[in-house]
This record gives structure tokens, C-alpha cells and sequence, in this order.
């Protein structure tokens, strides 16, 4: 539930605080995952994976931003769209990535099974703290103004 909450607060601040449309979200989602996995796998650490999970997604989110810096609306959608099947058709052909069965024999990230779920939901809830007080700040007025109207917020 905690993971959910996280992905559904992320995909809020593009689509709600912004006003963008992005269909391809769960693409950066799994890189971040699959990165995890594989250095967990590997033998790293669990925080260091999970940390490195997230700089990869992070990575990938602003490769495919920079590069769609100038479509807008449909079009947008279009691209986020296609990023998402890209990253599908990747992982479906990778033997290293599982195929369709997604990766097995991650190990226990040592938490146990409270310590985790106690883990996932603090994060969860400094994401919901986070994504509360970015929407009262300057940049959350600055999302209103490029959800309102991109042009005008532009010129700002």
C-alpha cells in the first residue's frame, strides 16, 4: 500500500500539480525497480540499491524530459505513452531482466517484515508530507501556473 501511495502521489505532482499528461509512468517506476533488484541481486546493500534505484529513475525522467521539452498535450501523452512501451519491449527481451517473470531470488533487504512495512510506510508518509508542502511553496504555485496556462507561466 505504502509503494502505491508513493507512485500515485508522484504521478500527482505531473498530472494534478502540473497538469501534464504522462502515460508512461510506471516506465520510470520500474527502471528504478529493476536497478534495485539487479544491485541487490548482485550483493549491494539494500539502501545503496534502493538509493541507486532511484537516481536511475531519476536519471530517466530527465532524459525523456529534456528530450520532449517542446511537445505539449497530445503530444506529450504520445511520447510518455511510447516511453512506456519501450521500456516494456526492453524488458520483455532481456533474459537478465527475467522476460516476462520479472526478477527472482532477491534477498531479504534484513529489515524483517515490520521493520520493512514500518519502512515502506515512513516513506510513504514523508511523501504525502513532501508532496503537501511542495503544493503550499513557490514551486507549487509555479506548477498552478503551468497547469493554468503554459504560455503565460512561461514568460514568468
Amino acid at each position: 500500500m505504502g509503494i502505491s501511495i508513493t507512485a500515485g502521489l508522484s504521478l500527482n505532482l505531473i498530472t494534478g500539480f502540473c497538469g501534464q499528461i504522462s502515460l508512461g509512468h510506471a516506465a520510470f517506476m520500474g527502471i528504478g525497480a529493476y536497478t534495485s533488484a539487479l544491485m541487490t541481486k548482485n550483493g549491494l546493500p539494500f539502501f545503496p540499491s534502493l538509493a541507486a534505484g532511484m537516481l536511475t529513475a531519476g536519471i530517466a525522467g530527465i532524459f525523456v524530459g529534456l528530450c520532449s521539452l517542446r511537445v505539449r498535450h497530445d503530444f506529450l501523452a504520445i511520447t510518455t505513452m511510447g516511453v512506456g512501451f519501450l521500456f516494456l519491449g526492453i524488458v520483455r527481451q532481456q533474459d537478465a531482466l527475467g522476460g516476462e517473470m520479472g526478477i527472482s531470488g532477491i534477498p531479504d533487504p534484513g529489515l524483517g517484515r515490520i521493520g520493512f512495512l514500518l519502512f515502506v510506510m515512513g516513506c510513504a508518509a514523508l511523501v504525502v508530507y513532501l508532496s503537501l508542502y511542495m503544493k503550499r511553496s513557490w514551486l507549487g504555485f509555479a506548477f498552478d501556473a503551468v497547469a493554468d496556462d503554459e504560455d503565460t507561466a512561461g514568460m514568468l
